[in-house]
C-alpha cells in the first residue's frame, strides 16, 4: 500500500480533480513493458508465471496512469462533465494528441454535437482544456442533468512500446517486482508492506508535467 503521507499529499497536486468521469473507449494496442523486462525486474528463470506476470503489468500500468494522469500508449477516452464551464474544462489525460468531439444533451435532453469552429483547444497550458470561442459562451445544457457533456479525445505519449519513457517503465517494472514478492502482504502473520519511497518518487516525477 502506499504510505499515508503520499496519499494526503498527492491530492494536492493541481491535476487532481474528482468532478469528471473518465472511460477508456479504446485502450492501447500494447503494454509499455514486455514479460520479458518484468523478469529480469522480478529475476525470473521460469515462465509457470508468466500470465500472472503479465496481468500484474497491465494492472501496474493502469496503477501508474491513474496516479499521474497520464497515459502511456495512445488510448481513446471519453470523459463526462456535469456541465459545460466557460472558463475551461480540464482533460484529465496527457499528453492530448486529438479532440474527437465535444457533444451535449441541450435545454430539451437532446444531444448535440458542438462545431469545432465554437471551441479552442488550449495544448499550450500544463493541462489540454477546451474553451469556447473567444468572445462567445458555450451552449446551456439540461438543467439537472448529470453527465451532460461528453468529451472524446486520443490521449498518450506513444504508439510503440520502444518510444515510452524509461522512468515510466521503471515505475511499472518496480510495481510488478513488489505485487510479485508481496502476495500475501496482508496476511494476519505479516504487516501490511508499504511501496518503497523510491517507488514514489518515481511516480512524483512522471505527474509533474515537465517529466511526463
Amino acid at each position: 500500500m502506499l504510505s499515508t503521507y503520499f496519499l494526503n499529499n498527492f491530492r494536492q497536486l493541481p491535476h487532481y480533480d474528482p468532478e469528471y468521469n473518465l472511460t477508456v473507449i479504446t485502450p492501447p494496442t500494447a503494454e509499455p513493458a514486455s514479460y520479458d523486462e518484468f523478469a529480469d525486474q522480478v529475476r525470473l528463470d521460469q515462465t509457470d508465471d508468466q500470465a500472472y506476470v503479465t496481468a500484474l503489468g497491465m494492472a501496474a500500468r493502469q496503477y501508474v496512469e491513474t496516479s499521474c494522469k497520464l497515459s502511456l500508449m495512445q488510448a481513446t477516452y471519453k470523459v463526462q462533465f456535469d456541465c459545460f464551464h466557460d472558463c475551461g474544462m480540464k482533460l484529465p489525460r496527457r499528453p492530448v494528441q486529438s479532440v474527437t468531439s465535444v457533444q451535449y444533451l441541450d435545454i430539451n435532453g437532446t444531444l448535440q454535437t458542438l462545431s469545432p469552429s465554437t471551441y479552442q483547444v488550449d495544448v499550450k497550458s500544463t493541462w489540454t482544456r477546451i474553451l469556447p470561442v473567444v468572445g462567445t459562451c458555450f451552449p446551456v445544457t439540461q438543467i439537472g442533468q448529470t453527465n451532460a457533456v461528453t468529451i472524446t479525445f486520443v490521449a498518450g505519449t506513444a504508439t510503440d512500446p520502444a518510444n515510452v519513457s524509461e522512468l515510466a517503465k521503471l515505475a511499472i517494472t518496480s510495481l510488478v517486482a513488489f505485487w510479485y514478492e508481496n502476495r500475501e502482504a496482508a496476511a494476519s502473520e505479516k504487516k501490511p508492506q508499504e511501496l518503497p519511497y523510491a517507488f514514489e518518487a518515481i511516480l512524483w516525477m512522471l505527474g509533474a508535467p515537465e517529466a511526463g
